[in-house]
């Protein structure tokens, strides 16, 4: 049974009829619990603490996943549009997949929706960079054909 703040707050020691003082056997057990329950506790702390880390650290990959694919978006839209994207230099990084399988419940839950989510993105963005180069090269096409269409 886990120790609370009441439970030490309410804990009174029996003196000693020999001489004055606690009975250092009750007094013994008593510290024995505290211990074992801050252990635990310290423990568990610990491992949130570390699985926080690997979550934000999974959450800023994808950040950086979904940033390439809206900067490769933009660049597309603006390429399609025949202007020159100032949008910066960034280097297309491919980061490994989480493992989702050290997180259980709501945490694996999340990491798989935000990465589903990021895929869904990253090929939605591809998939429109395919359509714009498509209808530019059909464009291109046909403007092609009315110039030899003049020159004959």
């Amino acid at each position: 049974m886990p120790l609370t703040p009441a439970d030490v707050r309410a804990t009174r020691f029996a003196t000693t009829r020999v001489r004055a003082g606690y009975n250092v056997d009750e007094v013994d057990a008593f510290l024995d619990i505290v211990e074992s329950d801050i252990g635990r506790l310290s423990a568990d702390l610990q491992k949130s603490r570390d699985e926080a880390a690997v979550l934000r650290t999974q959450y800023d990959q994808l950040q950086l996943r979904l940033r390439a694919a809206e900067l490769e978006l933009v660049a597309a839209k603006a390429k399609a549009l025949g202007v020159n994207p100032q949008v910066g230099r960034h280097d297309t990084v491919e980061l490994a997949r989480p493992d989702f399988g050290k997180f259980t419940g709501d945490a694996a839950a999340a990491l798989a929706v935000a990465q589903a989510t990021a895929d869904e993105i990253i090929g939605s963005a591809r998939k429109v960079a395919l359509g714009i180069r498509a209808d530019l090269r059909s464009e291109l096409a046909a403007q092609l054909a009315k110039l030899d269409a003049a020159d004959s």
